[in-house]
């Protein structure tokens, strides 16, 4: 009877973890597309095509560091309950390109700060 009722909760819990994997995964495609339109509607509006280009690429780089963390936190929970050498390297192939885009926008961010106007000391 225990070992019915855990099998049970551990279907149950499989399942919601697969739910909540496609609800992450849809949340993640909708981000990518609000990146999309909100720059092609910036590149209409704008005239400045430097300002729309620095816009567009931390718009994109947000996005895609937000959505990476998304996707490595449902990766995360899937480990402890699936645990597989495959789901190990996807957490760590995730948390490296995380960590690759990161240091990039804080470089860009960086540059940013100290050059606002978007005036080149080169």
């Amino acid at each position: 009877m225990k070992g019915r009722t855990l099998n049970n909760l551990l279907s149950s819990l499989r399942k919601g973890i697969i739910g909540l994997e496609v609800v992450i995964y849809l949340a993640v495609m909708f981000l990518i597309l609000r990146a999309f339109l909100v720059a092609v509607y910036q590149f209409v509006k704008l005239k400045d095509i430097s300002a729309w280009y620095e816009d567009t690429k931390l718009d994109f780089s947000y996005t895609i560091s937000i959505s990476l963390t998304m996707i490595l936190s449902i990766e995360i929970l899937k480990l402890f309950y699936i645990k597989s050498v495959h789901q190990i390297a996807i957490v760590g192939g995730i948390t490296l390109l995380k960590l690759v885009i990161n240091y990039f926008v804080e470089s860009d961010l960086h540059e940013m700060r100290e050059n606002p106007w978007g005036i080149s000391g080169k």
